[in-house]
């Protein structure tokens, strides 16, 4: 990708991680301005998502919000739910808000300035007529055989995009993996593990947030699985 005439503003050092050494947070405020707008970044000290905007940056305005867990396009309906499920949690990064609508991974990549393997999809399944969410790798896909024999299913089947919005409020595109109804059973494809931050959709495909994996399996109380489709 090209930079589409992004340029850092001189005086801004890397963050790696905050003082508290807490994880799950984005980096610190950065602003870049580019020929199509301008990028800002928050004030949450972990992944210098800065650095990625100005060597992917696309056209638009990509808003990274300066309030911990504020969203500039509005705080109602789905995004909500994903919010204050964080606040309850404790989540110390922020929702990140974008004019633009992710449709794929590569659109989330391209957004965040993250390769597609940190793009976490968010899989809703049904096995044996009960929910179950599972965590992929954006460049990887899901094994349903596997999921099956980790669960002792009989049977386990994608859910239809129409089952997962009347089960979960969620739109197939920005289905988060946090703010179900009650908590479902959740599995963790391994290989997320590998990577110290991953990009979750909040909500909506407006809508996103960053989040360590080890945290996500702490908030969703998921299993660590091989659940990948080997090529």
């Amino acid at each position: 990708m090209g930079h589409s005439g992004l340029q850092r503003r001189p005086g801004f050092g890397r963050q790696v991680a905050s003082p508290e050494g807490k994880r799950g947070g984005v980096g610190r405020g950065h602003t870049f301005w580019g020929d199509q707008g301008v990028c800002q970044a928050g004030n949450g000290e972990q992944e210098d998502l800065q650095d990625n905007l100005g060597r992917y940056g696309r056209e638009g305005e990509i808003i990274v919000t300066r309030e911990k867990l504020s969203i500039t396009c509005g705080t109602s309906g789905p995004v909500e739910k994903v919010r204050q499920f964080l606040l309850e949690a404790g989540y110390e990064g922020e929702i990140i808000s974008c004019a633009e609508t992710i449709k794929t991974v590569d659109d989330a990549s391209r957004t965040v300035g993250a390769p597609p393997e940190e793009i976490l999809k968010t899989l809703v399944l049904v096995a044996d007529e009960k929910p179950v969410i599972a965590l992929m790798s954006g460049s990887n896909r899901i094994d349903l055989k596997k999921v099956k024999k980790v669960l002792g299913s009989r049977k386990v089947m994608m859910a239809r995009p129409e089952w997962v919005k009347e089960y979960s409020g969620f739109d197939v595109g920005g289905v988060p993996p946090v703010g179900f109804p009650g908590r479902p059973m959740a599995l963790l494809d391994e290989d997320l593990f590998g990577f110290d931050t991953v990009w979750a959709a909040a909500g909506s495909d407006h809508a996103f947030f960053p989040v360590d994996p080890v945290v996500l399996q702490e908030y969703t109380g998921g299993r660590r699985s091989d659940i990948k489709k080997e090529s």
